[in-house]
């Protein structure tokens, strides 16, 4: 099969779809279409996403978030990301050939920084973020998650990933008992839910996020890992699910097998 979960919307809808993403950069407004139909959400690949917001922080509106990660320093530490978020403050002079760009503190301090250590948080609502890796994937939640949102994680196994979202409400959820309990001693103030999402129905799924006051839309990041080799059948029946019955702002998706369907399609 060669087309992606996605959520269909009628010519009618297409200028309210836009709107809400003028203020991203150019590399990530433009949605799919097929045959007339647009299509609410884009894929990308984790390494084109952040190599092109990497490469045009500097038109980032001045307010957007952005995190980074430190130097190795003279031992060789291993890069870490922070917790600080930072700004990038108007370079009307900013070469786009520079490796460097100048961010903003929020105390009101600046630094030059390599672009490369640099991860701005996606503006852009409707986007769908693909990983292969579980490194990689988390860094992902970690960064795409903002304190006003609420995260939850499907496939959230002893729950590491959600110990470190920082935000406003967080909900785990995983097949496993096993998972779950352990889940649980690890982060006893995180809700955690034990149930297999393919096997509940669309009705069941939204009652999920319903019932502990999970805002669909706008504030919604949702992480999908149900076993990076799972067949990808599997993993493109819990993304519909995902996105016809919650609509979040942001789905991040670790899948190996996903992740090559994209190359394939050329995305």
């Amino acid at each position: 099969m060669d087309t992606l979960p996605n959520i269909g919307i009628s010519s009618s809808d297409t200028a309210a779809a836009t709107t809400s993403s003028s203020n991203c950069s150019p590399s990530i407004t433009s949605s799919s279409t097929t045959t007339g139909k647009k299509y609410m959400y884009k894929y990308h690949r984790h390494d084109v996403l952040t190599r092109n917001l990497q490469k045009l922080s500097h038109q980032l509106p001045v307010d957007a978030p952005c995190r980074f990660v430190t130097s190795k320093g003279k031992g060789g530490k291993k890069r870490q990301l922070t917790d600080a978020t930072v700004t990038i403050p108007p370079q009307p002079n900013h070469d786009p050939m520079s490796d460097r760009i100048t961010v903003k503190y929020s105390l009101g301090a600046t630094y030059n920084i390599r672009k490369s250590f640099l991860f701005p948080v996606i503006q852009q609502e409707k986007q769908i973020v693909v990983a292969p890796e579980t490194d990689v994937y988390r860094r992902l939640c970690w960064v795409h998650t903002r304190p006003q949102d609420m995260f939850v994680e499907i496939g959230c196994d002893f729950g590491f990933t959600l110990g470190h979202v920082v935000c406003q409400y967080k909900l785990g959820i995983d097949k496993s008992k096993v998972s779950i309990d352990i889940a649980k001693k690890n982060y006893p103030n995180i809700d955690f839910l034990q149930v297999d999402v393919l096997e509940k129905t669309r009705e069941e799924m939204k009652k999920i996020v319903s019932d502990r006051n999970v805002q669909d839309g706008g504030g919604l990041v949702v992480a999908i890992d149900i076993n990076g080799n799972r067949e990808l059948e599997a993993v493109e029946s819990c993304l519909t699910k995902v996105l016809e019955c919650w609509i979040p702002k942001v789905v991040i998706v670790k899948s190996r097998s996903l992740y090559g369907k994209l190359i394939d399609l050329g995305l």
